[in-house]
């Protein structure tokens, strides 16, 4: 999954969810694959993307200030369903 995607995925659930931009990528191989969006308010996603066998999982978390240490963090947050954060967009 590539950034772009991530940015097209989230264009679809409605205007404001375009506005957040790709700020960090963390591929590792063999582990979750995780992407930082931020919005200019300060708000900001993080995705989680794990993959087992055929099955992906992509899981999201919400936060509304300190990105920077909360992507640091990134591996011990707790991640949700898309319905439980989209409506807080």
């Amino acid at each position: 999954m590539q950034v772009t995607d991530v940015s097209y995925q989230l264009h679809g659930s409605g205007p404001s969810a375009a506005d957040y931009k790709p700020s960090d990528r963390d591929e590792p191989a063999g582990g979750p694959k995780y992407y930082g969006l931020v919005h200019e308010s300060g708000r900001f996603l993080i995705l989680k993307e794990t993959i087992t066998s055929d099955i992906t999982t992509t899981r999201y978390y919400f936060g509304n200030t300190a990105y920077t240490t909360s992507w640091t963090a990134r591996a011990s947050l707790d991640y949700v369903y898309w319905y439980a954060i989209k409506d807080a967009l």
